[in-house]
This record gives structure tokens, C-alpha cells and sequence, in this order.
């Protein structure tokens, strides 16, 4: 590999933080749950915007991961997308191994809603 990119790599990688690498994990799930919602209900940006009664700029950033929810953001859309938020947080060691298990997310049906289960910091 070249020097450059390895140095820029190493350095990076000194900047990202654990915070950052869950952060943009959850985001990322949290908009492809978005996403995926808005297009099962066969809508486009404008239609879905209109539902939830937000911009179609905020669906936008919402599906982008270019937005930070707050819990209240969260809940609210989850209302309106028929959808339980349940946020937990856990002894970090527990948080690492479930991402290393690949099972610190999961959504699933329970009792006739939607469960959106967030571990860990949202």
C-alpha cells in the first residue's frame, strides 16, 4: 500500500473514537429502519415528509444518516410508523461482544408492532 494512504489511515484511525464507530453504527441502522419503513409503504420522499408532517429535506437527512435524533425525534416517528422504540444500554464489554455476535440490533415482530431494539448508546 502506499505510504500516503497508510499514514493517512493511521492517523484516522487515532482520531476515531469507540463513541464515533457506535454512533455512526446506530444512525446507520436508524435510517435504514426509516428507509425501509417509507418504502414499504410505497411512498417517495414528499408522500412519506407529508405523513409524518416534516420536510422532505428531513426525510432526506433522516435517510442519509446526516441527522442526530434525539429520543424524542425517535419516538415520534416511531408513532407514526406503527413502530416501539426500545433503547438499551449495557456494561460496554456486553455492547462489543453483541456487535462482535452481530446481535446488538434487531427488529422484529412483537405482538402485532414493530420492535426497533437499539443497544447500546442512540
Amino acid at each position: 500500500m502506499n505510504k500516503k494512504l497508510e499514514n493517512l489511515i493511521k492517523s484516522m484511525s487515532e482520531e476515531i473514537t469507540s463513541s464515533d464507530i457506535v454512533a455512526a453504527e446506530q444512525l446507520a441502522k436508524i435510517s435504514a429502519t426509516i428507509t425501509k419503513s417509507r418504502i414499504a409503504m410505497k411512498m417517495n420522499q414528499c408522500e412519506f415528509a407529508n405523513f409524518l408532517g416534516v420536510s422532505q429535506g428531513m426525510v432526506s437527512k433522516w435517510e442519509s444518516e446526516d441527522y442526530n435524533f434525539t429520543v424524542e425525534n425517535l419516538a415520534k416517528i416511531c408513532d407514526k410508523l406503527n413502530l416501539e422504540l426500545d433503547i438499551n444500554m449495557k456494561n460496554k464489554e456486553q455492547f462489543f461482544r453483541g456487535i462482535q455476535d452481530n446481535s446488538n440490533w434487531k427488529i422484529n415482530r412483537h405482538s402485532g408492532f414493530n420492535k426497533v431494539c437499539l443497544n447500546g448508546v442512540a
